[in-house]
């Protein structure tokens, strides 16, 4: 994980990133993809927020 959030939107918390993403579940799976495609090296995980 990046020592600081690289993507607009999300939200840090103590030294991991925090993602806020959508509710509905295609568009989130959506946002998740076009995320990894962006940044291919970037581990989302399962840290984020609904």
């Amino acid at each position: 994980m990046p020592q600081r959030c690289i993507i607009p939107g999300c939200f840090g918390e103590a030294n991991r990133s925090v993602f806020r993403v959508p509710k509905n579940i295609d568009r989130r799976k959506e946002w998740l993809k076009a995320i990894r495609d962006v940044f291919p090296n970037l581990d989302v995980g399962e840290n984020f927020y609904v």
